[in-house]
């Protein structure tokens, strides 16, 4: 559980103890869930504010997991459902697709926000994204004939920008893998270029003044210190990142930083692994010429999309990032440009199967020794791991010992009406508890 998410329970708890019309106007209360001036997510808080209703009903039944949300809805079982169906109606096939689904669910940006109860935001942002992707797919045709449809997908696109800010990468991928729609009438073109205006007017004053209007602070988004810090970027930072998110996505690391055999052996077949997938694909593109089309129009997307995440990390002290939580929208084009891979290959698909299988365990290895960091909440050590100066793979386990064992024994002792102690490392469950 990130330790903001407390806070955030209090101050929803305190407002008041069921889902009420009042939450309309707390759902505002920006100074409690953003704490500095970017009121520009609504959407997660009022995510937020459902979802501690339903953890605090999940602890009268049983003892839920800490990380337990909502989003899990979203993220492990309608995101794969749609974006199996986007890259099926791509010409991919249905073992291609699997593939690439699983690789999805196995992304170090998909398990963030899975192991660890973050904000909805990023979350619920990358369900947006899969979402908008499978229904331009799905109503691409119709769209071309239809104003009422394409005004309906552009308004399905402008609200998405509303969970979280890095949300507007929405905007340049939709242009690049549905060019056509987008201009296929001059009015079609006029609609969408006016978004990026509409957005910045919510953003900057109509937000603000609802916040005012709801009884909050004015949040004076112009001096938002991070917009000052988000104008450029190093070309040394960008070459950084890029080389974070391709790291994180085929889930390598220097072997000389594994200390465990087994780890050793994990990350050398992983590598192994990823230079056969990409010799081969390399090696059989050539031949797949009718798919370079949708191939370029997806490098593309992942070129911008790193970018993207440059510009956006610019503005937190972090500066270098991998996928996990900030870089989750990569995971989603990168499982893209996979199906792709897994298309191509498809003549040796028992070997692509192997290679495939070595991948996914490698991204858990990855991932399990990149969220222990993270969970200590160590600021400096979260950004010493993502720019090179920590070894995630040397880091004592950061885990309570017996924490879900305490955590039950507090459950039963509330249950039996005795009062809720605590103790280290579970002094925040009876907030939920005792509601």
């Amino acid at each position: 559980m990130l330790p903001e998410i407390p806070d955030h329970e209090r101050g929803i708890l305190a407002s008041s103890k069921t889902l009420s019309l009042s939450d309309l106007k707390f759902g505002m209360n920006w100074p409690l869930f953003e704490t500095e001036a970017r009121p520009y997510r609504p959407f997660s808080s009022y995510f937020e504010i459902l979802d501690t209703r339903f953890r605090v009903a999940m602890w009268r039944t049983f003892v839920p997991h800490p990380s337990l949300s909502l989003t899990w809805v979203f993220t492990l079982f309608l995101s794969p459902i749609l974006f199996f169906r986007f890259i099926r109606s791509r010409g991919i096939s249905e073992g291609a697709a699997v593939l690439a689904v699983a690789i999805l669910l196995a992304s170090p940006g998909t398990l963030s926000v899975t192991a660890m109860l973050f904000r909805p935001a990023k979350a619920m942002t990358n369900f947006a994204l899969i979402f908008i992707l499978y229904w331009g797919a799905k109503f691409e045709g119709r769209a071309k004939v239809d104003p009422r449809i394409y005004v309906l997908t552009l308004a399905m696109i402008f609200v998405s920008f509303f969970w979280d800010e890095t949300a507007l990468i929405i905007y340049p991928i939709f242009f690049i893998l549905f060019f056509e729609l987008v201009t296929a009438r001059l009015s079609y073109l006029a609609s969408f270029l006016v978004l990026p205006a509409l957005t910045y007017l919510t953003y900057f004053k109509l937000i603000p003044a609802i916040s005012a209007k709801a009884g909050f602070p004015i949040p004076d988004v112009y001096n938002y210190t991070a917009l000052d810090r988000a104008i450029s970027p190093s070309f040394r930072m960008t070459l950084k990142n890029f080389a974070l998110l391709i790291r994180d996505s085929l889930g390598v690391a220097h072997p000389a930083l594994i200390e465990d055999p087994g780890g050793k052996t994990v990350l050398g077949a992983a590598i192994c692994s990823a230079v056969f997938l990409a010799l081969f694909f390399l090696a059989r593109i050539p031949r797949e010429r009718p798919r370079w089309n949708f191939t370029a129009r997806v490098l593309l997307c992942l070129v911008v999309g790193g970018l993207f995440h440059t510009f956006a990390m610019n503005t937190t002290q972090a500066m270098y990032w991998g996928i996990y939580y900030y870089g989750i929208y990569w995971s989603v084009l990168f499982s893209v440009f996979g199906a792709i891979v897994f298309e191509t290959l498809y003549p040796w698909r028992k070997a692509v199967l192997v290679a495939t299988a070595i991948w996914i365990v490698a991204l858990f290895f990855n991932f399990t020794y990149t969220n222990n960091v993270y969970r200590r909440d160590v600021p400096e050590e979260i950004r010493a791991m993502f720019d090179g100066r920590l070894n995630r793979f040397s880091q004592p386990v950061s885990a309570v010992p017996g924490i879900y064992s305490k955590t039950e024994v507090i459950w039963n002792a509330v249950r039996k009406g005795r009062r809720c102690a605590t103790s280290p490392g579970v002094q925040d469950i009876c907030l939920e508890l005792l509601q």
